[in-house]
């Protein structure tokens, strides 16, 4: 037998000592639900406090959204300004502050627009940074194909892609087949047909259905799907992984998983 050598390079991993229900690999996110169910609310939680990036892309609709506006006025306060100048302006104590603010804002390289046409494409991606390409509200633009691209292709430009969308049934196949995590904020009967056919056939309709009701019982709940590891599968919002049952399972639950099943 002729021997096949495995070539495949390792993913870079973010910090070992990162939560370990946080994505050490690069993600491709898809956010669901309607509008008002609290997307952008935890998109902004992701940027904000959990993802570990070196250049920001936004493409959103409504970029004058309050939440957006502030977004981009956090990540650009620091735009054209010779800092060392800036700090001999403040008292000792206030220099700490905006040296912090400056860390964790003033070395991000951002790009914010409102149109995909005015945005970068896939081969703009600089592979030697971490990448985070956020879509927001783009699913009726008529050129998906350019979107579509970094889902195929963000990988090897060391890209994390987040797309929101109203709708899990009204976004692009290609997208949503491509995702390797999936949060529902508001799921229809046929949207949940749809997941057991193309991404959960280890459950029926009415089990997944009565796990996804579990998930929702408070005002802005999610239910999560993750697609990388199996012991993981499901969650409740993002930091309580259950079992098939809705049982939440805990740090002891998961190590003897593991044990008995190895992660692929």
């Amino acid at each position: 037998m002729i021997p096949i050598e495995d070539y495949t390079e390792a993913e870079e991993f973010v910090d070992s000592n990162q939560h370990y229900l946080l994505p050490n690999t690069l993600s491709r996110l898809l956010i669901a639900g309607a509008s008002g169910t609290g997307k952008t609310n935890l998109l902004l939680n992701f940027i904000y406090d959990y993802l570990e990036f070196d250049n920001l892309f936004v493409c959103a609709k409504d970029m004058f959204e309050p939440k957006y506006a502030k977004l981009k006025e956090n990540y650009t306060m620091f735009d054209g300004v010779d800092i060392d100048k800036m700090l001999v302006k403040f008292p000792k104590k206030n220099k700490k502050i905006m040296l912090e603010l400056f860390e964790k804002f003033g070395k991000k390289g951002t790009l914010f627009s409102s149109d995909t046409k005015d945005f970068i494409t896939v081969d703009d991606l600089d592979p030697s940074c971490k990448n985070v390409v956020v879509f927001d509200d783009c699913m009726t633009d008529k050129d998906q194909k350019s979107i579509e691209d970094f889902f195929i292709r963000g990988r090897k430009k060391n890209a994390s892609i987040i797309y929101l969308s109203q709708s899990y049934y009204r976004t692009p196949i290609v997208i949503r087949r491509n995702c390797n995590y999936l949060i529902f904020f508001n799921l229809q009967p046929r949207e949940i047909q749809q997941i057991i056919r193309e991404i959960d056939g280890s459950l029926s309709k009415e089990e997944f259905s009565r796990l996804y009701k579990k998930c929702m019982q408070q005002p802005y709940d999610f239910f999560m799907l993750d697609l990388v590891n199996p012991t993981l599968r499901y969650r409740k919002k993002y930091f309580i992984p259950i079992n098939k049952d809705g049982r939440v399972l805990t740090e002891e639950n998961l190590r003897i998983q593991k044990e008995l099943s190895p992660l692929s």
